[in-house]
């Protein structure tokens, strides 16, 4: 007799850079772009490195991204993305400020929906 409630709103991610991160290297188009790009990856406390997860009309990509930055800290994965460093894949609340300030850019938006909450 369990009885389930949301304790979080839904979740949506983010791939972001810093819009001269974007005017050297392009903006990828598609989730298999992100190949040929400087990623900065996020890795659990079990060792894994986690691989980026987008969806687009019912179609869904896992891409094992490699970059030259692994990181076990959301909010650092933010710092490096404004610095220039590469492409962050995060919660977008972590990300919003600077994205509305224009420090960082969205890359790949129509691949990021939102995910339930916890």
């Amino acid at each position: 007799d369990m009885i389930a409630m949301r304790v979080s709103p839904p979740v949506r991610f983010a791939a972001i850079a810093a819009p001269g991160y974007f005017a050297v290297h392009g903006r990828p188009a598609t989730p298999q772009d992100l190949l040929r790009h400087n990623c900065i990856r996020f890795r659990f406390d079990s060792g894994t490195i986690y691989r980026w997860e987008f969806e687009r009309d019912g179609v869904s990509e896992s891409i094992g991204v490699t970059g030259s930055l692994t990181l076990t800290d959301q909010p650092l994965m933010v710092d490096a993305a404004i610095d220039g460093i590469g492409i962050a894949f995060v919660p977008e609340h972590l990300a919003l400020e600077a994205l509305l300030d224009g420090r960082l850019e969205r890359a790949l938006d129509a691949w990021c929906p939102a995910y339930p909450g916890l």
